[in-house]
């Protein structure tokens, strides 16, 4: 079986005076990586493909201890890289054809995990490896050391395998969870730009994504019948929030008349009444408010309140953006909150009160009390003077 092939030029790299010409060298043998633990460099040239139309195998390679995953070839058409089914990457020379193996890469990380997929960025100092451990690395190809780890995709059994965009600042990866799954290179963190609900969602496993190298338009391939191949583009005068932020005034007027709702909502999702919201709790806040806003514009929102922290203080997000009249309603409603709170001795509103003394007292003297008999008062002469008691 053969589990993985590229393109390449031939023995003496790309040669041609014309566009066409290079273009047409560059891809005149073809590498494939196999389930044999072998790699085979085929002659695919017009002139050389037989009268049954089959190419030629011009060399063997071996080396690798278990099945080819994933080949990739550096920009400079000088190396080919190999991935297989126990973590082990292998550097070839691609100049001559010589393939000598210049550097064997046994990660300790991904020992014994399978190698899915291999992608190098244009400068050919980067090299990205997703294997089955849910998650993908970035390695120094110079110093062979990680750089970046990426997580957040479910790979552990099957051929899942990512891409990087043609500028080289996202990484993106189908995932065993039906999802499609953005980082930014430098960061390592899951770009939040575009909200999820607009990406592609598989209903099963979403198996291989792609960067189209010129438009934006990305692909993502699925294990099912149902969603074979979904092709989106970005189509950004049609977004109404494609700039990088929101302005303040901006944030009041779409969240105008919706201050005291979003107040409660804050409220409930604030569980460990620290007084800060976290991404995740500001967005499930927003959401319990029914208003037309994109995941997006959530997110934006978000970016702009919490700026560099990853929470929002609840507090500084009302008086920042809230309007002076509502502002005033919510100071007013938790003040009156809070001394009823003081008065419970603490409690909350929904707290059971308890029942004042005096109240317990003159409930004894409640003829329609259920169950009890009317208390009676007694006079006891006591050395002169006087002594109330109670007879039932």
């Amino acid at each position: 079986y053969v589990y993985t092939a590229r393109f390449c030029p031939g023995p003496d790299g790309v040669r041609g005076e014309s566009e066409e010409e290079r273009a047409l060298s560059a891809c005149a043998h073809v590498v494939t990586g196999c389930y044999d633990h072998n790699l085979r460099l085929w002659d695919v040239r017009a002139e050389s493909v037989g009268e049954d139309k089959s190419a030629q195998i011009l060399k063997v390679v071996q080396g690798h201890s278990s099945h080819i995953n994933s080949i990739v070839i550096d920009p400079a058409k000088t190396k080919v890289y190999s991935g297989d089914g126990v973590g082990q990457v292998r550097v070839w020379q691609l100049a001559r054809h010589s393939f000598d193996c210049l550097r064997e890469v046994n990660e300790p990380e991904v020992k014994g995990d399978a190698i899915n997929c291999l992608r190098i960025d244009r400068t050919g100092k980067q090299l990205v490896m997703l294997a089955r451990d849910n998650c993908i690395r970035l390695f120094d190809t110079d110093r062979w050391t990680i750089i970046q780890r990426f997580s957040g995709l479910r790979c552990t059994q099957q051929h899942i395998r990512c891409d990087l965009s043609p500028d080289g600042k996202y990484l993106m990866s189908g995932s065993e969870d039906g999802g499609v799954y953005v980082w930014n290179i430098d960061s390592g963190e899951q770009d939040m730009s575009v909200g999820t609900s607009r990406l592609p969602q598989m209903k099963g496993l979403c198996t291989d994504v792609a960067w189209n190298p010129a438009e934006r338009i990305i692909a993502a391939c699925a294990f099912s019948r149902k969603h074979p191949i979904l092709i989106h583009r970005y189509e950004r005068e049609k977004d109404n929030m494609a700039g990088e932020d929101m302005a303040d005034d901006e944030i009041r007027d779409v969240l105008s008349g919706k201050f005291n709702g979003l107040a409660e909502a804050f409220k409930k999702l604030d569980v460990d009444d620290s007084g800060t919201v976290s991404k995740d709790e500001f967005y499930e806040g927003m959401k319990a408010l029914e208003l037309a806003l994109t995941e997006m514009q959530i997110l934006k929102i978000f970016k702009a309140a919490a700026g560099p922290s990853n929470e929002i203080s609840v507090e500084d997000f009302l008086q920042r953006f809230a309007p002076a009249a509502e502002m005033h309603d919510l100071k007013t409603k938790t003040a009156v909150e809070k001394a009823r709170q003081r008065r419970n001795g603490g409690r909350t509103a929904s707290s059971a009160p308890k029942t004042p003394k005096s109240a317990a007292l003159m409930s004894m003297f409640n003829e329609d009390s259920p169950g009890k008999t009317p208390a009676r008062l007694a006079r006891v002469p006591s050395g002169g003077a006087s002594k109330l008691h109670f007879e039932n």
